[in-house]
């Protein structure tokens, strides 16, 4: 019998389904791992780091620019490559909270939320000083500004800086934030053209 399946399922595991389910996956390999982390979630006894080393949950924070043509990105210091904020989602907390917390400690400053609900989903094989996990992450769309000055926290990253989104694109170093990159870019557009 799955977790679903059990009238005690945890709260905040129906959270993490709901989160899942309203996310319209902007692609053949979202739609994957959309469907394999539900699976996951329903059957799984640990969704959290500290119970599920080799696959857990995470959400990330693209910071976009008020003319929504830039993003903020971090130079990750176990991944050793450019990523948003974020980090692992600890046991009993609500995705947007933990992305609050994680944008907090990690480029001090508070959430302001394009959309409440996350928009892009993925399953990662981590790489880096930390690869060999899965990372299950919910990516949020929060409105920055770079006129200011985030502190990051240096044990997180080396180094972290504002980059337009079409050279992010258009660089093969960056290839493993492009599918999320088109799909925010779209959304943004479509908000755009509804006001």
């Amino acid at each position: 019998m799955t977790l679903e399946g059990n009238e005690s399922m945890p709260a905040i595991r129906e959270h993490y389904i709901a989160a899942l389910r309203q996310i319209i996956p902007y692609d053949e390999q979202e739609k994957i791992d959309i469907d394999q982390t539900l699976a996951w979630i329903q059957s799984t006894a640990h969704v959290h780091k500290h119970g599920n080393p080799e696959q857990h949950l995470g959400v990330l924070a693209l910071l976009v620019s008020p003319d929504h043509t830039s993003i903020f990105l971090t130079n990750h210091r176990k991944a050793q490559m450019w990523l948003p904020p974020g980090g692992h989602v600890d046991e009993d907390v609500r995705l947007q909270d933990a992305v609050k917390e994680e944008l907090k400690e990690e480029v001090g400053t508070e959430a302001d939320f394009f959309s409440e609900q996350p928009f892009f989903h993925v399953r990662t094989l981590t790489q880096g000083a930390n690869a060999g996990h899965t990372d299950v992450t919910f990516w949020f769309l929060m409105n920055g500004n770079p006129g200011t000055q985030y502190k990051v926290l240096e044990e997180e990253a080396s180094e972290a800086q504002w980059f337009t989104i079409d050279e992010v694109l258009k660089n093969p170093a960056f290839e493993h934030l492009h599918r999320g990159l088109r799909k925010s870019k779209d959304l943004i557009t479509k908000r755009e053209r509804m006001k």
